[in-house]
């Protein structure tokens, strides 16, 4: 059979030849950067968590653009945070004497001495801890406002290099602060060769929603690949389960009605922010810095569907496509990657690669598009 040979292939290869991968998550950048910003606006822990409460009041409330619609129960937030709040998930004297330490290295004169430290402070316990216990508590209170303080806050930075700054769907920045993130992850990845100088570098960077921080990052890394994860029209039921757990800690179907009820209007806010954030409007403005999922899924050359056996309707495996499942997707992609050629192309990857050849013969320069025309023994019937 061979697909099972393909199979076998490349899972022997998957298991001697694996090794983990450094996981940089952009969220816990984003923090870091704005953690460097106000160790050296403010000079002192205590005046560090001020800034970073005053931060939350003024990012976790979906309602900033709108301040007088206070009528809507669903736009009331609690986003008030004090410092002892701040203490408790691990902003703490010793963590801000930290980064103001590293913020105040010379970046310029001492740059691999930067880049070492700040993946010292980027991987240590203490750092880490504090951002999923301030992310947990802001996911608690609101998912939906969560997911908003995250993307107003990578605007803020690729639009100004000031997490404090606020930007509306109006305004026009400049884009010399458009690489502050990515420039942030290209030295963690340095910094990581800087302590471990003798250990392959291997990332996943989870997860990138900016097309020009996709370029920047392949302009740098020959082995850069991006990864775009499809989830087959199974996105609402994913977000609607997330927020179920996060709101009730259950399951969507062990809800009442009423708390269904509530799920579906978090889950519809999610929905729109998704589509505002796959919006091409702010890259077709000029407006760079702003989130553009969809151009990022353009320029991805890896794509996965979502999917788990569990999914088969009638609970036979005769009819599966091979490698199906995101594991077994994952595990062909990382085998190729480790020996390239090592299986041939499906019949959809083929076809797909004489239509992605095929669009450097448009003469649009934003959007080139191609198309290949098959019969259903896959053999191509028109390409254009």
């Amino acid at each position: 059979m061979v697909f099972q040979r393909e199979y076998d292939l490349c899972y022997h290869v998957c298991e001697k030849q694996y090794q983990p991968f450094e996981v940089i998550k952009y969220r816990n950048v984003l923090l870091l950067s704005t953690l460097e910003v106000l160790a050296s606006k403010c000079g002192n822990p205590a005046s560090m968590r001020d800034a970073m409460a005053d931060l939350v009041k003024q990012k976790f409330d979906k309602s900033h653009e709108i301040p007088e619609d206070v009528d809507d129960k669903q736009y009331v937030v609690d986003n008030n945070i004090t410092a002892e709040q701040l203490i408790g998930f691990g902003m703490d004297d010793d963590l801000c004497k930290w980064v103001l330490e590293v913020a105040g290295i010379d970046k310029q004169q001492n740059k691999r001495n930067y880049r070492r430290h700040l993946y010292e402070l980027y991987r240590d316990q203490k750092f880490q801890g504090f951002c999923e216990s301030f992310y947990d508590e802001l996911k608690r209170r609101d998912y939906y406002a969560k997911n908003f303080f995250v993307s107003r806050l990578a605007t803020s930075l690729r639009g100004t290099g000031d997490p404090r700054e606020r930007i509306s769907s109006t305004d026009y920045k400049s884009n010399d602060y458009i690489f502050t993130v990515a420039d942030k992850i290209n030295c963690l990845i340095k910094g990581y060769h800087e302590v471990y100088p003798d250990k392959p570098r291997r990332f996943v960077i989870d997860s990138v929603r900016n097309s020009m921080e996709i370029l920047y990052l392949r302009e740098r890394y020959n082995a850069f690949y991006m990864i775009a994860m499809h989830n087959d029209n199974n996105e609402v039921s994913m977000i609607r389960q997330k927020v179920s757990k996060s709101m009730f800690g259950e399951d969507w179907e062990y809800l009442n009605e009423d708390a269904q009820a509530a799920v579906s209007i978090k889950t519809t806010k999610m929905m729109n922010l998704s589509s505002v954030e796959c919006g091409m409007e702010d890259f077709e403005d000029g407006r760079f810095y702003g989130p553009d999922i969809s151009r990022c899924v353009t320029e991805s050359e890896i794509h996965i569907a979502h999917h788990q056996l569990s999914e088969i309707s009638d609970g036979t495996l005769e009819n599966v496509p091979r490698f199906y499942t995101t594991a077994e997707q994952w595990m062909k992609f990382y085998a190729l990657i480790i020996r390239p050629g090592l299986i041939t192309p499906s019949r959809d990857e083929r076809c797909m690669s004489v239509a992605y050849v095929a669009k450097f013969n448009s003469g649009c320069i934003s959007r080139q598009v191609g198309c290949t025309i098959v019969d259903q023994n896959a053999s191509i019937l028109s390409v254009g």
